[in-house]
């Protein structure tokens, strides 16, 4: 449903919230303020995959204060200013696959697709 007005957040804002069932997905950008009532099953475990998505260009900026970022499982060579494309962070789909359709970063747009829609780098 949605509501605002009453919702005791200040300023009101538009919340919305969708009926889940098993199996089901919900995607939403990183920044989108977002939260679920508790998981009331003993029996039931609720599962979350958090993934980053960032194009080939994309340069790290290390957190001010950032003594390492630790990734158990790599060895990971992040660098302020470097290129994120790394064993934790492998390019998905190349700007070079035959498949890939080209984008125009000035126009924001994927050629042959009109604007809008999520054309992004990356």
């Amino acid at each position: 449903g949605d509501g605002g007005g009453g919702s005791g957040v200040n300023p009101p804002h538009r919340i919305l919230s969708w009926d889940m069932e098993p199996g089901d997905c919900l995607l939403f950008h990183s920044r989108v303020l977002h939260c679920a009532p508790a998981n009331a099953s003993t029996v039931h475990r609720r599962r979350a995959l958090s993934t980053r998505w960032c194009g080939e260009q994309s340069r790290y900026a290390a957190p001010s204060g950032c003594v390492g970022i630790g990734y158990p499982n790599f060895e990971v060579p992040l660098v302020d200013g470097g290129s994120m494309v790394c064993p934790a962070f492998p390019v998905v789909w190349p700007r070079s696959h035959p498949l890939r359709p080209p984008y125009d970063p000035d126009k924001k747009t994927i050629a042959g697709g009109g604007g809008g829609g999520g054309g992004g780098e990356g």
